[in-house]
């Protein structure tokens, strides 16, 4: 018996039955359960949502394939010069190639944009030359602590960034709005709640690199006054 959209009784035909009133609707599952909504006790709902935004790279079975889901991904969304292109979920034990992505690779999708590919693991990304450039870093530049950028053998850097060396390059690219971040949020929440999952309690903090941790609430609160 479903009351207000909550399951207020469940028990025999008979007993939820006698429940009936005039305006009752009744519907035949034919067999099929009706279960209530799901709670996901542990996700990280925004970081879900800015992935949407960004190149799938999943699955993925070779460079080349990566390139033109990349090309693809830039014709569709049109994005300005300069405009960071990103993506995740890459693994080059999938890949024909058997290697990890580098700048060579990511410049092939495009020089006009800087392009940050996060690893399926996420404790490693690829970049092209222009997003390395903007983060500045040149074979002078010292080796951080509690990571490593791979060098070429004349010490230049190779694209690839792994642990706190990734922040090299996520630091310099731009947090996404309050209005940003509701818009993914509401297209987030509404593909969980197509599953069935209808509470979620979430870690949201580190989604981007200047955890500013204000302004997700703020886009949370925002949310919540307008019954988004």
């Amino acid at each position: 018996a479903i009351e207000d959209g909550r399951i207020v009784k469940a028990g025999k035909d008979d007993e939820i039955f006698s429940l009936r009133s005039d305006d009752t609707r009744v519907i035949d599952l034919k067999g099929k359960m009706v279960l209530p909504g799901f709670n996901e006790s542990h996700m990280h709902l925004l970081n879900y949502a800015y992935s949407l935004k960004k190149v799938d790279c999943s699955g993925a079975k070779s460079i080349d394939e990566i390139i033109e889901r990349a090309k693809s991904f830039i014709k569709e969304n049109k994005p300005k010069p300069g405009e960071w292109i990103l993506g995740r979920g890459w693994n080059q034990i999938l890949f024909e190639e058997k290697r990890e992505l580098t700048r060579h690779d990511l410049d092939r999708i495009s020089t006009e944009h800087p392009i940050c590919f996060t690893r399926i693991c996420e404790h490693a990304v690829a970049a092209n030359t222009m997003a390395i450039e903007r983060a500045g870093v040149t074979s002078k530049t010292p080796q951080p602590l509690g990571g490593h950028f791979d060098v070429d053998e004349k010490g230049e850097p190779l694209g690839m960034f792994r642990e706190t060396a990734r922040y090299m390059i996520y630091e310099i690219i731009p947090d996404a709005s309050v209005e940003d971040m509701k818009a993914m949020l509401k297209d987030a929440a509404r593909i969980a709640a197509g599953y069935g999952v209808t509470s979620i309690q979430t870690d949201d903090f580190e989604t981007f690199a200047s955890k500013d941790y204000q302004k997700i609430i703020k886009a949370y609160k925002e949310l919540a006054k307008e019954g988004a």
